[in-house]
């Protein structure tokens, strides 16, 4: 017997790759049916779905039906049915003829007559089912290597009756005849370009001759048959004589069979390139020619397949110089090679340059293997190089050392203009590399700036490496370094934190204060460690804010557009703030370690409670279940134990709890068992946690609250039980109203402990502010978003120790394109983009794709069919069947694959574990539903596949049992036990990092490419793994993403959509101004008065206060407005600015106005006065704006015309 033996990463790797590429091999003769030799109980085209050719005559038929519907929104439905698949390319003729040959091959599925043992098991299924499942109106039977597997062939009622033979049929047959044309010889005349057809007729009669003589040929005579080409059986036959007899009774003599006609068509035609070249551009196509009955006109068929199945051609060009197209998708680029040597024309097209010829051929399935772009391993920063002084300062001087050879390298890569690899062969690639190398010399003049201010205050270097020491203790086991980027990344924000201690006289002022004003973009690819490199800068962020004496308060605010990012995220950082709680308890290096660092969950009201009313407290805790939907987090982050769900009712707040004995939470003094988390509105204003973390429609909330304002240390008093408020108790006033009736007192003590607490805060305006997933925010989210974040800088500027001081601005993204609109318009900040390209494609001086890595397989199928739950239902079938079965014969079956280190079926089975659950992504969660549907009536309860779907309207709760299924089902696990599908939406797009998924089917496109990006990503994060994108025929769009399916991933980052976003949009101004001159009123005037102005009353009474001091409140807000939404913003053209200017004084006076008519009692926030916008998403639902056929045929014209004339 085989011990398991220790596999190498290298092996893991390459055995991973193998093992993709073999289901790749399933799918692909699955889906093109290359391999099933005979199909019974359903037609070839149900089951087979890439490579298949219809009769021209049916493409013709239904173009015409549908030009006749004048539908005013086409489907263009006869885009599914293809008749012809082709090539095109380019060819230099230079006076000489262009010479090739053709040779390609297809399959038909003739029918034959069934046996009657197989007759036999088609009457015992029926029997046997009471009644048959209904699938889109049709009948789901069919019968495969003796199974159940599918059917659409309507033949008996839906419920079973008393009528023996009532619904029975001739079992459908067909088998497999492969059809090969060899060295067809073509010639085109370049001075006289002329269409030219070979036919295939002859090499076709050949093959069906061969059929002629076989009894079980089906032939039938024209009454029996119907025009669905059903047989119906009258009378049941009980024994194999009663059946031969039916069926001499029905045969026809004469064969009644296809007439099967197909051909080859070469059209040339004259072409200009770019440059203005005359070429040839020759198509060559393969069309089925065959001749199919007239229905309408009561002809009935033959019942035998008219379709053309895994068609394939190549083509040998031995005379003309082929010359490439050039892919104007990608924008250019010096690193990137735009060119393609040939087109496909309803497939892909393949190319290989041999020796002595040219081969073009078609794929139906095409695949491209995305290499690995990783950090460099070379060059990786340990944790423990970095946790005292001269540690420091002799490691990262390394760094820059290695910068700095590597911008060497640069600078000679230009000199030269190029090398070996690769060559700068005009002047605009040059200047471009120039200008990419300029972003890397500022990158290291900004590292070179961090270390400068490490080594100028203590207190941040000290901060720093307390939290290198804090990220070895939480990684120990898994994580000893940084990631290049993420190390340098943080040193290049630590000036912004500096900046705010910075002495006057310090020598780099300028550049330190301009440092902390850029908005700081950091890209990198899915999976990179994008999260690790800010969670780094927070806790840095913690300790320095103790160290400079702030010893309570909001550090950081980590905002995500999702909720399910930020759950995610939660989890990652409450295990990060946990192991710096414990450190800052411990270490002697803090004086004064201030108040516990904690975590505030600051979402919408749909995913916590704003405020805890003591008749929902108690339907929380009715149950477990109940309880356990309340919580956030269910493990333990320090320990990794279950957590249970408290509340405490003298602090009125939820409490996740601890059980561990050994545990740090339990034992420390100052938890007490408690983890530092605060999941209410009312406990983030109350508590003011360290870290806050949610999503940004949360801003919405600061027109309604003044309590907003203590996230920024305004508080106006201390409640002993319940904690901070700003004019009354948050829980007597909002949670359980009047249960506490604590207030602000108008006397000096009150005055002096306000003032005290407030010290406390010592720099109450957060210092990081982090926008995770910055691509979603695009549209009117941006817009409003964009909006609020000016009011939070507002609020800086008011309540900050100076106005300058305002919060870091970190962007993470993993798609990022015209990034500088986009901040510009999100921020109103000049914007910085880290990490920078390198010079050459796949390489820089943080990562590298070398050596090549295989790592995320990429397959597209154009299926015939409509039904994407169908292409999709079967495509996992055939994956999630192929896996049940190695596991059935995994005792032996693992020697075939010639896996390197895998001796023995425990080390298969391992490899097996990470490739058994699908996930299947949808657009809609209708299509989910009609998925699972599907898989269900395919696979049978004998299959027993388990099914899970998420979409964006399940509890979290339940989003977070499946994802807790996921990671607990690994190696260990029987297949029969697990999780076998996951269908989800968008949910899982952003944020989601499971290791298990490793095959994943998307059903059609994603809308935008920066989604297929997100969403592909979910696959092969740690392991090889494979995407099937099954593109939908009859969208334009998706065909000729499938067409251009190799360029489309070569380019894949490059085809990202630029972020449509507008924050001077007057209907979003109109939106936004009430909400943000509430926010004004409530979290900043409010703070010049003794009462909190919530009505219009009160207002009345602020303006008229200020009004007898001198002070005009109007033209203050005015200006405040005017900052807000970035009127003054020199990045905008001056007649935008003006046209918003004009906006807001008009909508200013005209709230303004209403305010002073109205009743005194008027709340604010009352839908009659400024109503407040609650959520960015509370907008109106756009419009679809597509084009209709003739808009479609006039673009093909001219882009027909504009080849030919070389524009």
């Amino acid at each position: 017997m085989w011990k398991r033996q220790s596999i190498s990463k290298q092996q893991n790797t390459n055995n991973e790759i193998k093992f993709v590429e073999h289901m790749e091999q399933v799918l692909k003769d699955g889906l093109r049916g290359n391999k099933e030799k005979i199909v019974i109980g359903e037609e070839p085209i149900r089951r087979f779905f890439s490579g298949v050719l219809f009769p021209d005559i049916e493409f013709i038929n239904q173009l015409t039906e549908e030009n006749e519907e004048n539908d005013p929104q086409p489907q263009f439905k006869s885009l599914t049915k293809n008749c012809n698949m082709g090539l095109e390319f380019l060819i230099d003729p230079n006076n000489v003829n262009v010479k090739g040959t053709i040779s390609g091959k297809f399959n038909l599925y003739p029918r034959f007559f069934p046996a009657f043992s197989e007759q036999k098991e088609s009457f015992e299924y029926l029997a046997n089912n009471e009644y048959t499942t209904e699938l889109l109106g049709e009948t789901v039977v069919g019968i495969t290597e003796g199974k159940i597997e599918g059917n659409t062939t309507k033949y008996i009622d839906d419920k079973k009756t008393d009528e023996q033979n009532k619904g029975l049929k001739l079992l459908e047959k067909y088998e497999q005849i492969q059809v090969h044309f060899n060295d067809l010889p073509f010639e085109i005349d370049v001075n006289e370009l002329n269409q030219q057809d070979i036919p295939l007729q002859g090499i076709l009669k050949e093959k069906i001759m061969h059929l002629l003589d076989r009894e079980d040929l089906f032939s039938v005579y024209s009454n029996v048959i119907e025009k669905t080409g059903v047989v119906p059986i009258i009378k049941k036959p009980e024994t194999e004589e009663e059946f031969k007899d039916m069926l001499r009774e029905i045969r026809e003599p004469n064969a009644n069979i296809a007439d099967w006609d197909a051909k080859l068509v070469i059209d040339p035609v004259y072409y200009k390139n770019k440059e203005g070249k005359n070429l040839l551009k020759i198509s060559i196509s393969l069309i089925n020619d065959t001749k199919v009955p007239d229905i309408k006109m009561g002809e009935k068929p033959t019942g035998h397949s008219t379709q053309f199945f895994d068609c394939y051609f190549e083509v040998k060009v031995q005379q003309g110089s082929h010359i490439p197209f050039y892919f104007d998708g990608a924008s250019d680029d010096y690193k990137y090679d735009r060119s393609y040597n040939v087109k496909g024309i309803n497939c892909v097209g393949a190319y290989e340059d041999t020796d002595s010829e040219l081969i073009l051929s078609t794929e139906t399935i095409p695949s491209y293997f995305q290499e690995h772009y990783r950090t460099r391993e070379d060059l990786s920063v340990a944790f423990g190089d970095l946790t005292t002084p001269e540690l420091v300062n002799k490691t990262l001087s390394s760094v820059v050392l290695e910068m700095k050879g590597y911008l060497r390298k640069w600078k000679t890569f230009i000199d030269y203009k190029g090398d070996g690899d690769k060559q700068l062969i005009n002047e605009e690639e040059v200047i471009s590399c120039i200008k990419d190398m300029k972003e890397f010399e500022a990158e290291i003049e900004s590292f070179e700036l961090g270390i400068y201010v490490l080594n100028m205050d203590s207190r941040l270097m000290t901060a720093f490496n307390i939290m290198n020491k804090v990220f070895a203790e939480s990684g120990k086991g898994k994580y000893t370094s940084w990631r290049l980027f993420q190390i340098i990344f943080i040193i290049r924000i630590l000036p912004s934190l500096y900046a705010r201690e910075m002495a006057e006289t310090d020598s780099k002022k300028e550049e330190i204060t301009q440092s902390a004003k850029y908005a700081d973009v950091l890209w990198f690819p899915t999976g990179g460690g994008k999260t690790e490199a800010y969670l780094g800068l927070v806790v840095t962020a913690l300790f320095y804010d103790r160290l400079r004496g702030k010893k309570r308060g909001c550090s950081s605010w980590i905002r995500f557009p999702l909720r399910m990012l930020s759950k995610n995220q939660l989890d990652r950082l409450a295990k990060m703030l946990i192991y710096a709680e414990e450190y800052r308890q411990k270490s002697d290096e803090i004086p004064e370690k201030g108040k516990p660092f904690s975590i505030g969950f600051f979402a919408g009201g749909g995913n916590t409670d704003n405020f805890v009313k003591d008749r929902m407290r108690k339907k929380y805790f009715e149950n477990e279940i109940s309880k356990k939907k309340k919580m956030l987090l269910h493990k333990c982050p320090r320990c990794n134990e279950n957590l249970t769900l408290e509340f405490n009712e003298s602090l009125w707040r939820f409490e996740h709890c601890c059980t561990n004995s050994d545990c740090f939470v339990v034992k420390s003094k100052e938890l007490n068992g408690v983890v530092p988390i605060y999941i209410t509105d009312s406990e983030v204003y109350r508590f003011v946690p360290s870290v806050l973390c949610g999503t940004v429609d949360k801003l919405a909330i600061m027109g309604r609250y003044r309590e907003f304002s203590h996230i920024f240390g305004q508080i106006g008093g201390v409640c002993p039980k319940h904690g901070f408020y700003s004019d009354r108790c948050i829980v007597g006033a909002y949670d359980e109203y009047q249960s506490c009736s604590e207030k602000v007192k108008n006397t000096a003590k009150h005055k002096r402990d306000v003032l005290t607490i407030k010290n406390s805060f010592y720099d109450p305006v957060p210092s990081l502010f982090i926008q995770d997933e910055l691509h979603l925010l695009k549209e009117e989210l941006g817009a409003l978003n964009g909006h609020y974040e000016g009011a939070l800088n507002e609020f800086s500027r008011s309540f900050g120790r100076k106005p300058e001081h305002l919060p870091k601005i970190i962007a993470a993204t993993a798609t990022i394109e015209s990034y500088e609109h986009h901040i510009n318009h999100l921020y109103l900040r000049a914007p910085r983009k880290y990490p920078s390209m390198g010079f050459k494609k796949g390489e820089s001086f943080y990562a590298t794709s070398t050596p090549n890595v295989k790592r995320r397989l990429y397959l597209g199928i154009l299926p015939h069919s409509r039904s994407q739950e169908e292409i999709i239902g079967r495509a996992v079938y055939l994956y999630q069947k192929e896996i049940k079965d190695l596991y059935y014969k995994s005792s032996y079956i693992f020697k075939q694959f010639g896996f390197e280190g895998i001796e023995c079926e425990e080390d298969f089975l391992d490899l097996l574990s990470r490739y058994d659950l699908s996930t299947v992504y949808v657009n809609q969660k209708t299509m989910g539903s009609d998925i699972a549907r599907r898989m269900e009536e395919i696979t049978g309860p004998e299959f027993g596949i388990q099914t899970e779907m998420l979409t964006g309207e399940n509890d979290m709760d339940k989003i977070i049992d499946v994802i807790d299924k996921i990671e607990s089902q690994g190696s260990g696990v029987e297949y029969k036990d697990k999780l076998q599908l996951l269908i989800a939406t968008s949910l899982i797009s952003h944020g989601v990092d499971l290791e298990r998924i490793n095959n994943f089917f998307m059903a059609g496109m994603p809308s935008k490419q920066a989604e297929y990006i997100q969403a592909s990503s979910r696959s092969a994060r740690s392991h090889a793994g494979l995407v099937l994108v099954s593109f939908r025929a009859n969208d334009l769009r998706e065909r000729s993403q499938y067409q251009f399916f190799i360029q489309n991933h070569i380019f894949m980052d490059r085809l990202v959509d630029p972020v449509p976003i507008n924050r001077l949009s007057l209907k979003a101004i109109e939106r936004t101004l009430p909400g943000l001159l509430s926010s004004l009123l409530l979290n900043v005037h409010s703070q010049k008065q003794n009462n909190t102005i919530y009505s219009c009353g009160l207002f009345q009474e602020y303006v008229a206060a200020r009004v007898t001091s001198g002070d005009s409140v109007s033209q203050e807000i005015i200006e405040q407005l005017e900052r807000i939404f970035g009127a003054g913003y020199e990045y905008f053209s001056l007649t935008a600015r003006e046209r918003v200017k004009e906006a807001i004084e008009r909508i200013y006076k005209e709230k303004e106005h209403l305010l002073n008519i109205s009743s005194k009692t008027l709340n604010l926030k009352d839908e009659q006065a400024l109503n407040p916008i609650t959520s960015f998403r509370d907008i109106e639902e756009g419009i679809t704006i597509q084009s209709c056929r003739e808009t479609d045929v006039v673009l093909r014209y001219a882009l027909l015309h504009s080849e030919r004339n070389g524009k």
